[in-house]
């Protein structure tokens, strides 16, 4: 209920004047029972009547619930402001506010409640369980009317055009344009100008009807930032996930929109700064979580409805019990004064040891608790944005060494419904895990002089009797005797070190899948198309096109096709008998004519999606009922009575029926014979009638006659005389082999005149037939020219023995003595010749070094060099040549070198050859020559300077 400040101590925790069973006045303060922090929160989690989760799961409509509002980062389903509207699309060129027919269903307008007070914004919407993320799946430009649309291209394409979100923060002054101008005439519940939700946020979201995506009404659930949170330490109000801060604005109170507060109204200056500033950046200290990043310590979030409990909704001191488990933490009403304690246990502020306990009172030492009260595993469950904000199970915390002691598993389940963190459920259920092993309680009492101390506070107590030194307690609570001052205190004992969670201890979370994401597009992948005929029943036929296909699915409504020509849609249709597997289509098919096809299933409630094209190409089915009909140069043979003397041309052909001939026309008239030329084979003697001499016309000449067409059997005897026989008609080929013997020929009658030019060859000469004596003198006129192939000894192997001199003038022998002089040319350079790219040689830079073995007095060897050069730069003087040197070696070492000969230096640009030549007698075992490159003036040439050089060593004996 709005207003609602509740003056009162928190139920178990707070404190209250007593009188004592003798009427001593006593004060009792505390926080409840001597339990561990586990303990506790299991109070809560009995005390505690709503389910798992998030408070508000699904959207509320037409009942009446209390107003909420939300602190943090916390999600609801909200509650539906109307019953959703629709409207049909937009007419063409109906302007920005024509939303076509209310009620049609092509749109509908789901407008939601998200608190009724403001709220930061909204970071996130689940629909039908499929999140879209604002800023990420809800992005980029804003609808004129709808608001921001799903984005393309992030995992959510089957959205796109189809869903569009518009959020008001709670600051809004107007009521929204889209809604009045889309349903402010509608019939039953028309939106109004004061229907804006004053101080309140909600959302409209716009959904396009698709009931592939969309199966009956949607479901929603938005995660929100809450309202802005005051903060005393900087005087700032912003969005905080701070639960201290949440807590300390409780207690002060939280403005309503309508004038009211919900909160206990305690004034600012009963909230110690000491206290509450250290809750406060406790709770934002920045620890390791499970990804290796930095993270607050403590966050929360939390939805609270604004009524008492008996209308449905929260106390203040109820929210902040709520709140506490998320922070560890523990709150005290100190006479007025409202203290915190966050997180793991603060330092001592005071000690004492035995001889500060009065002996005189009553003391009580637990050192063990009970089985319902020991717990050594901790099982906690929160709402994970991860899993769309359902209660979901953290990793069992399990404290091995306490179950080893304990011999079982025994575990404490807690609900931790305002932490939407799963690292920090971890380190919550590790640091209560850790400290429910803390077992030991005392309640001494203490001299009045202890009264420095308080609920909360951390005391560190040394005792012989019970072997503690500085160990360390927490007040839990105490009781102050107004008569004697003597303190009583409960005590627990405690380790700041069982909250301290090392990034080891964190274990992987488990996410069930619980998003619904729409079913993938049903497709056909086995199906086929093929060329076909159909017939009416006569011998006429159509061209038609088959289709067969595999039902993907038992569900299917139908398979629709469709046919394209050249690019352009042809045919489309659909049947409803996709069990078929079959359909046949001809109705307006061309023969002869290449088609593509594509078919898709059709499914009432799920996607579909067509196949590819697949290519057919009609049969040429064609009714022929004039020559027209024909391809083009294809004429038929036609049937007539009398020959055509009109429309003739060449090449038409009739058949004749008064004389059953085939006639054709040559361009000038019909003609039924056939050349004797055109006559392929041979007329056989059944073919050729009874033919008489008178027959024949002429005489039979030979070329009439067929080649061995007359036989020897055909040729009286002594028929053919010599004078029959025409000169040189006989010839070699007309002698049969060995016809011809010695004896058939006479003596002399072969002379040089009948031998043919070439006819005695090798083959006809016996081996030794002809001798010296058989060549005349001076027969052999040509010299080495008769020869074909080279002259050589009968031992030549080339480099290794023997001797021969070709016919293209090379010769080898072993050793050749000239015995006065070789002729200019006589020897070869021989010149080796080495193809250099351009190059940059620096000073003394070697080109060429070469051995060439033992030199003697009889040898002068013959040395040429060339070498292109230019100058070593373009700018410089004149500074690239060569230098030609020589080395001798005396048997045990090599004589320096000796420069023999330089050429001048290069003097342009432009590369030019430079030679030189030397001779060379000496008596060495070795001797060797090197060439290099001079450019003493430019060390560092600037650009190539030297390419391709020639060398040639020869020697000639003496």
């Amino acid at each position: 209920m709005a207003g609602l400040i509740v003056n009162a101590v928190v139920a178990g925790l707070g404190g209250a004047a007593a009188v004592g069973a003798f009427g001593v006045a006593l004060i009792q303060i505390g926080v409840g029972l001597v339990f561990s922090a586990v303990a506790q929160a299991l109070q809560k989690k009995q005390n505690r009547t709503q389910t798992p989760g998030i408070r508000t799961k699904f959207t509320g409509q037409g009942d009446v619930s209390p107003q909420t509002m939300i602190l943090g980062l916390y999600a609801t389903a909200g509650h539906m402001m109307a019953p959703y509207y629709t409207h049909s699309r937009a007419a063409a060129g109906g302007g920005d506010n024509n939303f076509g027919a209310i009620g049609s269903g092509d749109y509908a307008t789901f407008v939601i409640n998200l608190s009724d007070t403001a709220i930061t914004d909204v970071t996130a919407l689940y629909l039908d369980g499929v999140r879209f993320d604002v800023g990420t799946h809800l992005a980029g430009t804003a609808h004129p009317h709808y608001g921001t649309p799903v984005a393309s291209g992030v995992d959510r394409n089957d959205y796109v055009g189809k869903v569009w979100l518009k959020v008001y923060d709670g600051t809004q002054t107007a009521a929204d344009p889209y809604l009045l101008a889309a349903y402010g005439s509608h019939p039953d519940r028309p939106w109004k100008a004061t229907s804006w939700h004053r101080g309140g946020a909600y959302a409209i979201v716009t959904v396009k009807r698709d009931t592939k995506l969309f199966r009956g009404i949607p479901t929603f659930r938005f995660e929100v930032q809450g309202m802005p949170l005051y903060d005393p330490r900087d005087l700032s109000t912003a969005y905080s996930v701070n639960p201290a801060l949440m807590c300390w604005n409780v207690l002060r109170g939280i403005a309503l929109p309508d004038g009211s507060s919900f909160g206990m109204g305690v004034a600012e200056a009963d909230l110690p700064t000491d206290w509450w500033d250290d809750a406060l950046d406790e709770c934002e200290v920045q620890v390791e979580n499970q990804d290796g990043g930095d993270e607050d310590q403590y966050r929360a979030g939390i939805e609270i409805p604004i009524a008492t409990p008996d209308d449905g909704g929260m106390d203040p001191l109820t929210a902040i019990d709520e709140l506490l488990p998320a922070m560890s933490a523990q709150v005290a009403d100190l006479g007025g004064q409202w203290i915190i304690r966050v997180g793991a246990p603060g330092l001592a502020v005071a000690s004492f040891d035995d001889g500060d306990v009065l002996n005189s009172r009553d003391q009580t030492y637990r050192p063990f608790v009970g089985l319902a009260e020991k717990h050594n595993c901790v099982a906690a469950t929160f709402p994970s944005p991860a899993a769309k904000w359902e209660p979901i199970e953290a990793p069992l915390f399990v404290n091995q060494d306490a179950v080893d002691a304990d011999g079982e598993q025994l575990i404490a389940s807690l609900d931790l419904d305002t932490v939407p963190y799963p690292d920090q459920v971890q380190r919550l259920a590790a640091a209560w895990g850790k400290d429910a092993e803390r077992r030991r309680t005392h309640i001494p009492a203490l001299a009045p002089y202890m009264d420095s101390m308080t609920v909360l506070d951390t005391v560190d107590v040394t005792s012989a009797r019970f072997g503690y030194s500085d160990k360390s307690f927490e007040i839990n609570r105490y009781v102050l005797d107004l008569q004697t001052g003597v303190f009583q205190i409960a005590i627990r004992e405690v380790d700041h070190d069982d909250w301290t969670v090392v990034p080891a201890e964190y274990q992987a979370q488990d996410v069930p899948n619980v998003t619904r994401l729409p079913a993938p597009a049903l497709a056909i992948t086995t199906y086929a198309v093929a060329k076909h005929q159909i017939t009416d029943g006569t011998d006429d036929k159509k061209p038609a096109i088959r289709i067969t296909w595999t039902p993907p699915s038992d569900n299917l409504s139908g398979v629709a096709w469709q046919v394209y020509r050249s690019g352009e849609l042809v045919i489309e249709g659909s049947t409803a008998d996709a069990d078929a597997g079959e359909v046949i289509l001809s109705e307006g098919l061309l023969p002869d004519t290449g088609y593509s096809v594509r078919i898709k299933p059709l499914a009432e409630a799920q996607a579909t999606t067509w196949t590819s094209y697949e290519a057919v190409t009609t049969d040429d089915i064609r009714p022929i009922t004039s020559t027209a009909d024909f391809a083009d140069g294809l004429v038929p043979v036609e049937i007539v009575a009398t020959l055509p003397t009109t429309g003739n041309y060449q090449g038409r052909m009739v058949f004749l029926t008064t004389d059953d001939k085939l006639y054709r026309h040559d361009g000038s008239d019909w003609i039924a014979t056939v050349e004797a030329g055109d006559i392929t084979g041979e007329l056989t003697d059944s073919q050729i009638a009874d033919l008489d001499a008178a027959k024949l016309t002429g005489q039979i000449t030979g070329v009439q006659i067929s080649d061995n067409a007359v036989t020897a059997a055909k040729i009286d005897a002594g028929a053919v005389t010599t004078a029959k026989i025409a000169a040189n008609a006989v010839t070699a080929n007309e002698v049969a082999a060995n016809a011809i013997t010695a004896a058939k020929i006479d003596a002399g009658a072969v002379t040089t005149a009948k031998l043919a030019a070439g006819a005695v060859t090798a083959n006809e000469l016996a081996t030794n037939s002809i001798v010296a004596g058989k060549i005349a003198t001076g027969a052999i006129t040509s010299g080495m020219g008769v020869f074909s192939g080279p002259l050589q000894s009968d031992d030549f192997v080339t480099e290794t023995s023997g001797w021969q001199i070709t016919k293209a003038g090379n010769a080898e022998f072993n050793q050749l003595i000239v015995r006065e002089s070789l002729v200019d040319g006589a020897v070869s350079d021989g010149v080796s010749y080495l193809e250099l790219p351009e190059q940059t040689c620096n000073d003394s830079e070697v080109l060429y070094e070469e051995e060439l073995g033992e030199f003697t007095y009889d040898q002068l060897w013959h040395i040429s060099i060339t070498v292109e050069m230019r100058r070593a730069s373009s700018t410089g003087p004149n500074q690239t040549r060569y230098v030609f040197q020589i080395a001798y070696y005396n048997g045990a070492t090599w004589d320096a070198w000796q420069t023999v000969q330089a050429t001048s230096y290069a003097a342009l640009d432009t590369f030019q050859q430079f030679s030189m030549t030397h001779h060379i007698v000496a008596n060495r075992p070795n001797v060797r020559i090197r060439v290099f490159i001079d450019n003493s003036l430019v060390a560092t040439p600037t650009q190539t300077n030297v390419r391709n050089i020639g060398i040639s060593a020869k020697y000639v004996a003496r």
